[in-house]
């Protein structure tokens, strides 16, 4: 039976997908990439989640090659580049973005804190005093609302203020300080929130700026009446700094404080979940991750809690459960990873129809993936298909797929037991 999913793909479709790589003459030559231009995106985003790095700068660079003009496609590889360590290319990077789309604030923002850990700091100022000058009020041609302007302004204020008091230049560092705080305080008393420095804060996480994040949310937190409880937005943005920073104690000590004061807040049990995971603490994980999913509000990001809790089922072989949990996954967002999910599944439990289906969507979202490639072949293998599963193994190899990844070895299992799938032994 097949999967009941709309949008699913043909045998068809597959068998096209496949074909469409091979390149009969010339077996070094590039694997053309079929993937639409919006799901490469997600798959460059989704390997920065994941700390797929080399995956993520790969994918922006093949983003890069079809659309150069793209600012969006610079700044994701600046962020991979600046998570990398190579603050130079990062900045280079940046700057293209810049270049690009001038009514960006937050790209210069970003810039700008580039230029000063490169020791630029002259050419920081120059580019906050161009973020400090955007109109207050939103502009057609700049993303977001006047809240996020206001935001980004006050934001470049501040930090023009420190390079102002590295520089000695004290009437300009007091003149920018208090600028900044105009803003915040105009921003905070039209539109209450959680608070300016701390939505700065999470936005510079997202970005990928996570010392810059952390160094706002101490000012934030410090700014704070001593007898005023600390927002949950701020303890939570402190526990993925934490997770991030691979500081696991600390970040369970953090979001437990949040449980205390919101313990219906579904984030709070997918980053407990997700600590709980990574410290192998898999049946508590689990509970998490199940009670993050039993809220009405849900969490940010559902798709990852799903797809967390689909590996855990697969490692323990309850694969019904697992499949369940990537096609939830696939309904909150399709990436290769969940269909990929869903395909393994489907393989353990001999639905090899519903592989194919599943596999062949992955493929579809992601064909330079050397694990999707390797287990199309080994479904070719087990389904007799040897001009497949000779070219899915061929093109598994050309990505990179090797002993680290667990499908190699049942590859080879499955050739030795068939005597074909390896074209090089032909």
């Amino acid at each position: 039976m097949r999967l009941a999913y709309p949008g699913h793909a043909s045998l068809e479709q597959m068998h096209v997908a496949i074909n469409e790589q091979v390149v009969k003459q010339n077996d070094d030559a590039p694997i053309k990439d079929v993937v639409a231009v919006e799901e490469l995106a997600k798959v460059a985003l989704l390997a920065e989640k994941t700390g797929s790095l080399s995956r993520a700068e790969a994918t922006w660079l093949e983003l890069l090659s079809r659309d150069e003009a793209n600012s969006d496609n610079w700044a994701g590889y600046g962020r991979v580049m600046y998570s990398k360590g190579d603050t130079g290319r990062a900045y280079e990077a940046f700057k293209q973005a810049v270049s690009l789309e001038h009514s960006e604030p937050w790209y210069m923002i970003l810039a700008s804190i580039l230029a000063r850990e490169e020791g630029h700091p002259n050419e920081a100022k120059l580019i906050l005093q161009r973020a400090a000058a955007n109109p207050e009020y939103n502009d057609q041609s700049t993303k977001g609302g006047k809240e996020s302007r206001l935001m980004e302004r006050a934001l470049a204020n501040i930090f023009l203020s420190e390079i102002h008091e590295e520089q000695l230049e004290n009437r300009l560092s007091e003149f920018t300080k208090l600028e900044g705080k105009r803003l915040i305080k105009l921003l905070n008393s039209t539109h209450p929130g959680e608070g300016v420095l701390l939505e700065a804060a999470e936005k510079l996480f997202d970005s990928g700026f996570t010392e810059v994040s952390d160094n706002l949310l101490a000012k934030y937190l410090s700014s704070l009446d001593s007898e005023e409880p600390i927002p949950t937005a701020a303890l939570l943005l402190r526990t993925r700094l934490m997770i991030k920073l691979g500081k696991w104690d600390v970040a369970m000590e953090t979001v437990l404080l949040a449980a205390e004061s919101d313990h219906k807040n579904a984030d709070v049990w997918a980053l407990k979940g997700e600590i709980q995971n990574l410290q192998g603490d898999v049946d508590d994980a689990e509970e998490s991750f199940i009670r993050c999913l039993s809220y009405a509000t849900p969490c940010k990001d559902q798709a990852f809690v799903c797809l967390q809790l689909g590996d855990i089922f697969s490692k323990q072989e309850k694969f019904e459960e697992a499949r369940n949990y990537y096609l939830h996954a696939c309904r909150l967002s399709p990436t290769a990873i969940s269909w990929l999910g869903v395909g393994i599944c489907s393989l353990r439990m001999n639905r090899l129809l519903e592989a194919e289906d599943a596999l062949a969507e992955a493929n579809l979202l992601d064909s330079k993936s050397p694990e999707v490639w390797g287990y199309l072949s080994a479904l070719c293998l087990r389904t007799h298909r040897k001009v497949e599963a000779e070219q899915s193994y061929k093109y598994s190899m050309k990505l990179g797929l090797d002993k680290s990844y667990p499908v190699f070895q049942e590859i080879k299992t499955l050739q030795a037991k068939h005597g074909f799938g390896d074209p090089s032994l032909c």
